[in-house]
């Protein structure tokens, strides 16, 4: 198990994102590949970006975010040691 902050378990078998790669770009959505499979960013709706994990076996939707997708647009902004992907105010 690793502790992320005294008092705070992760989930077992968690492991941090230590690279990826761009594999699409569109208005509204960025893929990344990474060792663990493709990751999908959206921007869900104002301050919301939705990070999904994207496999070949679809994951159960637990309706955590049970508002309609507005999907707005994203910018991405590549930079010399990695890549800003932005809506609004946020950005990853």
């Amino acid at each position: 198990m690793i502790l992320h902050h005294e008092g705070i378990q992760l989930q077992k078998g968690y492991e941090p994102l230590e690279s990826f790669s761009i594999k699409e770009i569109t208005a509204r959505q960025v893929t990344l590949t990474t060792l663990a499979g493709d990751l999908e960013i959206s921007a869900y709706a104002p301050g919301i970006l939705r990070l999904r994990s994207v496999g070949e076996a679809p994951l159960p939707d637990y309706g955590i975010l049970s508002a309609h997708a507005e999907n707005l647009p994203l910018e991405v902004q590549t930079l010399p040691k990695g890549v800003r992907i932005q809506s609004g105010d946020l950005s990853l």
